[in-house]
């Protein structure tokens, strides 16, 4: 039992420098480190005003979106800009707040962590979650979205 231990602190303990050494790099070159941060508080805040088109448009034409909805995604934006869309409309309501950046190894990839409340009039559904993201210049390429989902289907059939 002891060596187990020992082994997990130090996997956490590796894993905490190459993420302090990643955000140090990242940190170190800050102008793009800045321009990554820009433009997901620009998707954001996009998504919060439930504006289809413009959240879309932080999106590469051929992207990699899933949520609990999508479990098998959507792969053009053309169809993102659709589901957003609907989306939007049976939840015009939406309020999405970052609250941890975690750059990755790979170059422009990222994993954000977050509250959310979504809204319609009849329901209110807020929770928690963590968004996979990987760029591709200046557009989101992959977008794997992870809410509560223990509780996801009990909230939608409400």
């Amino acid at each position: 039992m002891f060596y187990f231990f020992s082994w997990v602190e130090q996997l956490f303990y590796r894993e905490d420098k190459m993420l302090e050494n990643k955000k140090a790099e990242l940190q170190g070159d800050h102008e793009t480190y800045k321009a990554y941060v820009s433009l997901m508080e620009g998707c954001v805040a996009a998504w919060n005003r439930s504006d289809a088109e413009a959240t879309a448009a932080f999106y590469a034409e051929d992207l990699d979106y899933r949520d609990p909805n999508l479990p098998n995604g959507i792969h053009s934006r053309e169809k993102f800009t659709k589901y957003l869309r609907i989306l939007f409309r049976l939840w015009p309501e939406q309020q999405w707040t970052g609250k941890i950046i975690l750059p990755h190894a790979k170059p422009g990839a990222f994993s954000i962590s977050y509250n959310f409340r979504f809204a319609n009039g009849r329901k209110s559904i807020q929770g928690f979650g963590i968004d996979r993201l990987e760029f591709e210049g200046d557009k989101i390429k992959l977008n794997h979205v992870y809410l509560n989902a223990d509780q996801w289907p009990h909230w939608i059939k409400q």
